[in-house]
């Protein structure tokens, strides 16, 4: 039986860089031998749910923001069952953009933590990440570059916004920082010195010491 892959989740701001730095970490874990495999996935994800999901970000349709926690813990549950854990099981590492301390952060200011854990219960019992990368970005950094990016903006992606998840983050990872092991990691002035900065911590987890 093969040994169970590691499930890596990549946290932060949105426009913070997580999605290039999880692309990455995925080149250097390959890289690291020719058993070592690696899958990338994402939350929200492209299911029924996920989509719906993004319709609201988009502003195309409008939710209550418990009705949304209820959707993305929804879409999570769907993730773990039917990608996440099959493929952990057979040995492969599973790197993921945002899991359920996104759904910690960007929905708490409307929503009790306490009914957060409770819809996410599925996924906090039956599958912990192993590691969790938090992206470091500023929110002035991250607004900046989604302005660059996209003619507009989701629903979340105001600088009002960005700065109160931000705040959200550290709250949580401090409130579990006892059953969850969190990574922290300031963007550098290029995604590649970032990347080597990140590899240097986390390689002895794929080639040993």
């Amino acid at each position: 039986m093969a040994e169970r892959g590691k499930f890596i989740v990549f946290e932060g701001l949105d426009g913070c860089g997580k999605s290039t730095q999880l692309n990455l970490l995925c080149e250097n874990i390959q890289a690291a031998g020719e058993k070592v495999v690696c899958h990338t996935t994402f939350e929200p994800t492209d299911g029924p749910i996920g989509r719906l999901i993004r319709s609201a970000l988009r502003k195309e349709v409008s939710f209550s923001q418990e009705t949304m926690a209820m959707l993305y813990a929804a879409d999570r549950r769907e993730h773990v069952e039917k990608e996440i854990l099959p493929l952990l099981e057979q040995g492969i590492n599973v790197l993921c953009d945002r899991y359920y301390f996104s759904n910690f952060a960007y929905q708490s200011d409307a929503v009790s933590l306490e009914r957060l854990m409770m819809f996410n219960g599925y996924a906090m019992e039956n599958l912990k990440p192993d590691i969790t990368v938090f992206m470091d970005a500023s929110p002035e950094a991250c607004v900046s570059k989604i302005a660059e990016s996209r003619e507009s903006a989701d629903l979340y992606e105001t600088l009002e916004k960005l700065t109160q998840v931000k705040e959200a983050y550290l709250k949580v990872f401090e409130l579990l920082s006892e059953t969850h092991r969190v990574i922290t990691i300031e963007p550098m002035e290029t995604k590649h010195m970032t990347a080597d900065k990140l590899w240097q911590l986390l390689a002895d987890e794929f080639i040993g010491g």
